[in-house]
């Protein structure tokens, strides 16, 4: 993560923690989608994040699994270190961040599974 959208992330984990303390996690899953507490995550986009870790860690949208529209899904992206808000760059399709002469593009389409299963917290389901 780059720039303004680290900032972001570092605002979006202090309101959750904030928000576990004040509230508890209980509220935040009514809200979100259910969090790791509960043994069934929802992953309504399939991109191999949760809605609530979309909601709340990567900011990316739930029901959308390529929230940037570069043809990597964002689960993908960010288990990659790439910000799957950004589609340019080293980011985008095209980058190259580790220059091994591989696009992203390629290296999903490669292995596009894997991350499957991972999730931020446990597995998603399949």
């Amino acid at each position: 993560m780059r720039g303004s959208n680290y900032m972001k992330y570092c605002i979006r984990t202090m309101t959750l923690l904030i928000s576990v303390i004040i509230i508890g996690c209980k509220g935040i899953e009514v809200q979100y989608g259910k969090s790791s507490l509960d043994s069934h995550p929802v992953d309504s986009d399939g991109d191999m994040l949760t809605d609530f870790e979309e909601k709340v860690f990567t900011g990316t949208d739930g029901h959308n699994a390529d929230t940037d529209g570069d043809g990597l899904p964002d689960g993908w992206e960010w288990f990659s270190g790439l910000d799957p808000l950004c589609s340019y760059g080293l980011d985008g399709p095209d980058g190259d961040p580790n220059n091994e002469g591989t696009t992203n593009l390629k290296k999903y389409l490669l292995n596009p599974n894997k991350y499957k299963n991972r999730g931020l917290f446990y597995k998603v389901p399949k």
